[in-house]
């Protein structure tokens, strides 16, 4: 008891006693509504709801001391009101919703993201992904346009754009890692932060060479990840395309209204020492447009990646109508490619 009275006035989760407490009275609350009353009395599964409330709001140590005295309570409430198979029913409802929110504070914690507070984290981390992707103010007569749309609905995910203005120079950076699921999610987040960094800190046509020996620097067994990099002059209207194993961007000529596919190759990043990433120049008139895109919207298990594209490219064709005007979303909702897999385009164009 005196461990328990030190760890309630000082301990690491000191700030959690009041919500234990409280938790705990509901606990005695619910036990003396379900064995006090003589009909009609609380279920017994009612203790789920402190258990629900205890996974929300305790870190792991607090929530496995509300955990136990609901096992009391519900130790005496059987005691009192006798062993019936729907009162066992519903001991088991409560072992069950206790197992499940134990074992999923222990994975948050382990995260370090714990009860809230972590969803919080969490939020704040997606709002900064997204506002690194947020195309800063253009001069007059520039556009562009990212969407991303990520597998299932999560948080996060294996697609990354980041963004940078400086100097009338406009830089895109697409990456796609490899893999899916969790672990590519985890890589993503780690790869926008580095290569946050390096946007506008280094050359462009240093940009993919420095983020490729990062990439090896990790020593990934698995890992690497493709990019496709764009850089507009908005003064003069130069671009500079560079690839790294990465489906080919594509720009579109007002001048003949076509769409051509980009020749700038390399390998993908993380995977050949010294690599390098030669550009592919040109100069964007008024009307037209770069195009770049993840694999999510080119590749599926039924077709090549070449029929994908030139599905794409017809999408892309019907936004000339508007001057590609929220293009990048219409063409998410609009291309095939695997379902499931998390998808970004981003458009460029001009006046």
């Amino acid at each position: 008891m005196d461990r328990v009275r030190a760890w309630l006035r000082t301990g690491r989760l000191a700030g959690e006693r009041g919500w234990l407490l409280l938790l705990v009275a509901i606990v005695a609350v619910v036990d003396v509504l379900a064995a006090g009353l003589p009909t009609h009395p609380l279920p017994i599964a009612a203790q789920t709801v402190p258990i629900v409330l205890a996974g929300l709001l305790l870190e792991l140590r607090a929530l496995r001391w509300l955990l136990a005295a609901v096992a009391v309570a519900v130790a005496a409430a059987l005691v009192v009101l006798g062993y019936t198979q729907t009162r066992l029913g519903s001991v088991i409802v409560v072992a069950v919703v206790a197992l499940v929110v134990a074992r999923t504070a222990a994975m948050r914690e382990r995260l370090g993201v714990v009860g809230v507070r972590g969803d919080t984290v969490l939020a704040d981390l997606r709002d900064r992904l997204a506002a690194s992707a947020r195309v800063p103010a253009l001069p007059a007569g520039w556009h562009a346009d990212v969407a991303t749309e990520l597998a299932g609905g999560l948080m996060f995910g294996g697609d990354v754009v980041l963004t940078h203005e400086a100097d009338g120079v406009l830089q895109i950076l697409v990456v796609d890692v490899s893999g899916s699921g969790a672990a590519a999610a985890t890589r993503a987040l780690q790869l926008s932060g580095a290569f946050g960094g390096l946007v506008g800190a280094v050359s462009p046509e240093r940009l993919l060479p420095a983020a490729n020996d990062y990439l090896l620097r990790q020593g990934w067994d698995d890992g690497f990840a493709t990019a496709a990099h764009l850089t507009v002059d908005t003064g003069t209207g130069a671009y500079a395309l560079r690839s790294a194993g990465h489906p080919p961007p594509a720009r579109f000529r007002a001048a003949d209204g076509t769409w051509n596919l980009a020749t700038a190759g390399g390998p993908a990043l993380g995977l050949i020492a010294g690599a390098e990433f030669a550009p592919e120049l040109g100069r964007l008139g008024y009307g037209d447009a770069l195009l770049a895109y993840t694999d999510g919207l080119v590749e599926s298990a039924d077709e090549e990646i070449e029929h994908g594209i030139a599905r794409l490219l017809a999408a892309a064709s019907t936004l000339v109508v508007d001057r590609f005007a929220g293009g990048s979303r219409r063409l998410l909702a609009a291309a095939g490619g695997t379902k499931g897999d998390d998808r970004a385009a981003v458009l460029v164009w001009r006046d």
